[in-house]
C-alpha cells in the first residue's frame, strides 16, 4: 500500500470517529431539550448515594457520609451538563477525590451543574444536620479517637480527642438501615475500622437484641474495602465467593487479625439433643446457638458451636425456659474481642452471666470467667451480669459494662486467679473503655445528654477530664475508645 492511501485511510478513520463524536455530543446537548430544572442530579458521595432535584437553583441538602481528607464523589447517569464540585470535574461512571479540610457547619461543598443554557448551584452540607450538636469539655487523650453508634437512628461518627467530628455516615430518618458495632480493629498488618448495617428484613428469631446483617470493613482513612455484599458467614466446606452474601450475622460480636482472617459470630436454630440431666425439657427444644465462625481468604477455617458444650444449656441464667415452643436466647452474644496479649477471642454471654475464651487458631474454648462454670474463684460481690459491652486493653485487662456498674479485672491465667479487680457504679452507662490501666481512667458512653465522659474507676479526680455533651438527648448503640496508634 503506498504513502497516500495510507494517509487517505487515516484521515478517513478520523472523519468517522469526529462525526460519532459529534453525534454523541448533539444526542446530549442538542436533541435532549429536557431543562436543568427538570432533571435530577445522582452522587454517589464515599459509596452513599444522594439525589438532588435541579427544580431550585441554590439548594443546600445534607452530604450522606464524609471524612476530613480525601472523599470519593462520582456522577450517577447523566444530568444534562458538566458537574463541579469545588471547582473539580466529577464524571459520569468515574470517582474524583475532593478533599474536606473540616466537617463544620461553616464549611461547605459547593456543586455545580452547567450546560450552554443554564446552570444549578447545590450547596453539600459538610456537618450534616442529621448528626447531634457536640458541646465538648476539656480533652481526651493525645491522639485517641471515640466511635459513636447511635441506636434508633442511622448514624454513627468518629471524633478526634478534641471532640471534633473526622467522619461520620448519617442516613436520612426514613431510612430502614441500622448500624452497630462501630469499631477499630489495629492489627499487626493494619489498621481497620468495621461497623454492621444490620438488616432489618432478617430473621432475629424473636430475639430483640439480636441485629443480625453484615460487617463492613474500611482502611485507616475510612474508605470501604468490601463489596456489596459485606462480611456474613459462609459454608465450611465451600471455597468462599466475597460477591455473594451468606448467613446473616450478629451486630455485637466481630474481630478481625488481619484483613482476612475474621472472626464474626451468628446465631443458628438447633434442637438440642444433649441437654444434662435434671433440666425439664422436651424432644423439640430449640435454642439460638452461638456459632463463631473465623474465615480466611478462601475458606472457612473452623467453627465453635455452643450447641456443642452441654454445660452451657445450665449455665444459663435467662432464656431458658426449655419447656417453651419457642427458640430460646440461653446465652446471648453481648460482645467480642480480640486479647492482644495472645490473640485469642474472649466472648461475652449476657444470659450466662460469663465470659469464654476461645482460641483463635483451634475453636476450642479455653476457660470461663463468672457464670454458674467460673474457673477464676470470682465470689460473689465480684460477679457481673447481664454485661451489655466488653473491652480489652494493650495489657489484657478486661472492661465489663453491665447496667449501672462498670468492672475492671485482670486475670493471671497461668493459675486461674483474679491478679486484680475494681469496680464503680455509673448510671446510663453503655459502654466503657480503660484508658490506663495504673490510674484507672475510663471512657465511658452514656445515654441521656451526656455522650461521652471519663471518669476514674476508683473514685479519683482526672485531670481536664473529656466530657462531650449532645444539646437533645440520645440513645446510642455502642461507643469505643480507640488509642493512639504507636509510631
Amino acid at each position: 500500500m503506498d504513502r497516500n492511501k495510507k494517509i487517505l485511510i487515516a484521515a478517513c478513520a478520523v472523519a468517522i470517529a469526529l462525526i460519532i463524536v459529534v453525534g454523541i455530543l448533539l444526542a446530549m446537548f442538542g436533541r435532549d431539550k429536557t431543562p436543568l430544572s427538570e432533571r435530577t442530579l445522582h452522587l454517589s458521595v464515599n459509596g452513599c448515594d444522594i439525589e438532588v432535584p435541579l427544580k431550585k437553583n441554590n439548594v443546600t441538602v445534607n452530604a450522606p457520609s464524609l471524612a476530613v481528607g480525601e472523599n470519593t464523589f462520582e456522577v450517577l447517569g447523566y444530568p444534562g451538563g458538566t458537574v463541579k464540585a469545588n471547582g473539580k470535574t466529577v464524571k459520569v461512571g468515574n470517582t474524583s477525590t475532593i478533599k474536606v479540610d473540616a466537617i463544620s457547619s461553616e464549611n461547605q461543598i459547593v456543586i455545580t451543574v452547567r450546560n450552554v443554557k443554564d446552570s444549578r448551584t447545590v450547596n453539600l452540607r459538610t456537618y450534616s444536620t442529621r448528626l447531634p450538636k457536640l458541646r465538648t469539655i476539656g480533652k481526651g487523650v493525645k491522639g485517641g479517637q471515640y466511635l459513636v453508634t447511635e441506636a434508633d437512628r442511622p448514624v454513627m461518627y468518629a471524633l478526634d480527642d478534641t471532640g471534633e467530628i473526622i467522619w461520620y455516615k448519617a442516613l436520612s430518618a426514613k431510612s430502614k438501615t441500622r448500624f452497630s458495632d462501630f469499631k477499630c480493629h489495629q492489627t499487626k498488618s493494619g489498621v481497620y475500622y468495621s461497623y454492621q448495617v444490620v438488616n432489618a428484613d432478617a430473621d432475629n428469631f424473636g430475639i430483640a437484641d439480636y441485629r443480625p446483617g453484615k460487617r463492613v470493613i474500611m482502611d485507616d482513612k475510612f474508605k470501604i474495602l468490601t463489596g456489596d455484599a459485606g462480611i456474613t458467614a459462609y459454608k465450611k466446606d465451600k471455597s468462599i465467593d466475597w460477591d455473594q452474601a451468606g448467613t446473616a450475622i450478629d451486630g455485637n460480636a466481630f474481630e478481625m487479625l488481619s484483613r482476612h482472617n475474621t472472626f464474626a459470630v451468628y446465631c443458628k436454630p438447633t434442637r438440642v439433643t444433649n441437654m444434662p440431666d435434671g433440666i425439664t425439657a422436651h424432644k423439640n427444644t430449640t435454642v439460638a446457638a452461638v456459632v463463631v465462625q473465623n474465615a480466611g481468604r478462601t475458606h472457612v477455617s473452623w467453627e465453635w458451636n455452643s450447641a456443642d458444650v452441654a454445660r452451657l444449656y445450665s449455665d444459663s441464667a435467662a432464656g431458658n425456659d426449655y419447656s417453651s415452643d419457642d427458640i430460646q436466647d440461653y446465652l446471648n452474644p453481648s460482645a467480642m474481642v480480640v486479647d492482644p496479649t495472645d490473640d485469642n477471642l474472649i466472648l461475652s454471654f449476657k444470659n450466662a452471666n460469663c465470659l469464654v475464651k476461645i482460641d483463635s487458631k483451634t475453636g476450642k474454648m479455653m476457660w470461663t470467667l463468672g457464670g454458674k462454670s467460673d474457673e477464676f474463684g470470682l465470689k460473689d460481690s465480684q460477679k457481673f451480669a447481664g454485661q451489655t459491652d466488653v473491652q480489652v486493653s494493650a495489657e489484657g485487662t478486661l472492661t465489663i459494662t453491665q447496667p449501672g456498674k462498670i468492672t475492671v479485672l485482670k486475670l493471671d491465667e497461668a493459675n486461674k486467679a483474679v491478679a486484680s479487680i475494681r469496680t464503680r457504679n455509673i448510671d446510663n452507662a453503655v459502654g466503657a473503655n480503660l484508658m490506663n490501666a495504673d490510674s484507672g481512667e475510663l471512657c465511658v458512653g452514656k445515654n441521656g445528654s451526656v455522650l461521652i465522659e471519663e471518669r476514674n474507676v476508683d473514685g479519683g479526680e482526672v485531670k481536664n477530664a473529656l466530657q462531650i455533651k449532645t444539646t437533645t438527648p440520645h440513645s446510642i448503640a455502642s461507643v469505643r475508645f480507640v488509642p493512639a496508634q504507636a509510631d
